[in-house]
């Protein structure tokens, strides 16, 4: 048989977290901030060691950003994945209206996701 064992609330993990924190909801972190941590850890470098004063993922935000402008421009699947209409049921229509209808939904998918990036992207760290 298994023996589970029981931590206390004041159970410090590793990083120093307690089990009550590492069990408590976080609110996401911004998306600047993710992809930097993200491209800091992939070069195996200790996100929240000090360098020049700062956390060391902030030296990654540059990278983060332009990450985030490139890929502001929705691709054929997401404008698809957005409005649930794929280029080739667009160009399969040949009603005037419901082509106009489902254009319209691809326009606004587009829209939706450029808008989503430009706010990630004016997000103000720190």
């Amino acid at each position: 048989m298994r023996r589970v064992t029981k931590f206390q609330t004041g159970s410090v993990f590793p990083d120093g977290e307690t089990l009550y924190e590492r069990a408590m909801p976080r609110p996401a972190k911004p998306a600047l901030e993710r992809i930097a941590r993200t491209l800091c850890s992939r070069k195996g470098l200790p996100e929240n060691t000090q360098f020049e004063g700062k956390p060391m993922w902030q030296s990654f935000l540059a990278d983060a950003q332009a990450v985030l402008g490139a890929i502001r421009e929705p691709t054929e699947e997401m404008i698809a994945a957005g409005s649930g209409i794929t280029r080739e049921e667009f160009d399969a229509f040949d009603d005037a209206l419901r082509r106009k209808i489902a254009d319209e939904a691809r326009d606004e998918a587009t829209r939706t996701w450029e808008a989503m990036i430009d706010a990630a992207l004016l997000v103000k760290l720190g």
